[in-house]
């Protein structure tokens, strides 16, 4: 009996010589931070969330978003309503699995001139009137999930808005097309 005994006692001490202890990412239960990497991102922000496919979408006329992550602190959100866009900027932070967005106090509106679709004058007629104001500046809190291999934001301003990397727009080309619209230069 001692045989078996002292094979018991090696066989118990090497599986625990294998085994390693939870490290505190991997104790069960406890949340651990997201890697976070943003900079260059379009994020597309809607009221509705397919978590099968991570993806957002909105069906309404005034109800879609882009928030650009220019850089690492900066940012650019862009809001469709109909044919019309409101484009702000500000600065941005990452704590943990918030991001914090500080609004700057201009706005750039993009309102597009219903007169283009009428006019036979001949003249050059702007299908956009772009205007600048003056704002008051407000922050905001993005909440950061997982999905699958892939991260949504939840918002909750005035509504919820969940938001996903866009799959067809980059940030590159949306700040190419604000460039090219003249709008943003007057962000600057």
């Amino acid at each position: 009996m001692p045989k078996y005994s002292l094979i018991f006692t090696l066989v118990v001490f090497s599986i625990l010589i294998s085994c390693k202890p939870f490290t505190d990412k991997e104790k069960p239960g406890i949340k651990t931070a997201l890697n976070l990497e943003l900079s260059g991102q379009a994020y597309l922000f809607a009221p509705d969330l397919d978590t099968a496919n991570c993806t957002v979408k909105g069906e309404c006329d005034c109800c879609s978003s882009h928030i650009l992550f220019v850089n690492d602190s900066n940012f650019i959100a862009i809001f469709y309503c109909v044919a019309d866009e409101q484009i702000q900027k500000g600065t941005y932070n990452i704590k943990e699995d918030k991001i914090y967005l500080q609004y700057d106090t201009i706005e750039v509106n993009k309102n597009y001139n219903w007169d283009f679709e009428t006019d036979t004058s001949g003249e050059a007629i702007s299908e956009y009137i772009i205007t600048m104001q003056k704002i008051n500046p407000r922050q905001t809190t993005l909440n950061a999930f997982p999905c699958k291999n892939h991260i949504y934001f939840k918002i909750k301003d005035i509504e919820t808005a969940f938001g996903t990397l866009d799959k067809n727009e980059t940030a590159a080309t949306l700040i190419k097309k604000l460039k090219n619209e003249g709008v943003y230069e007057k962000l600057l």
